[in-house]
């Protein structure tokens, strides 16, 4: 029987639409420290969006992200982890107040930048 990943599963959230590249280097520099503690196992969306972006360039697609897509699966990982941890700026994002209301009514823990 395989073992168990002990790692508590953390989800990151903050601002991306209408920030230099979508904030990409934010998350990406969130998910290095967070990943560094080796406590955590992350979830970035900005990895899940460059994965689907990349997935579509292979198949020569083109590659235009659906907000509401974006959130249902953003939504859809939440459910998925313990913790939740959010970027500056969280506060002036629609999509990451949407998202820090569901983690207080899902009881999750939660860390700010």
């Amino acid at each position: 029987m395989p073992l168990k990943d002990k790692r508590i599963k953390v989800y990151i959230a903050g601002p991306m639409r209408g920030h230099k590249e979508d904030n990409y280097p934010e998350f990406f520099k969130a998910e290095r420290r967070l990943d560094a503690k080796k406590i955590y196992k992350v979830v970035n969306p900005a990895r899940m969006d460059k994965e689907e972006e990349c997935l579509a360039a292979a198949y020569s697609k083109p590659y235009d992200i659906d907000h509401k897509e974006a959130l249902k699966r953003d939504i859809d990982e939440i459910f998925k982890v313990e913790s939740m941890y959010f970027l500056r700026g969280w506060e002036r994002s629609e999509g990451a107040r949407v998202e820090h209301a569901l983690a207080i009514y899902l009881g999750l823990s939660i860390e700010y930048q």
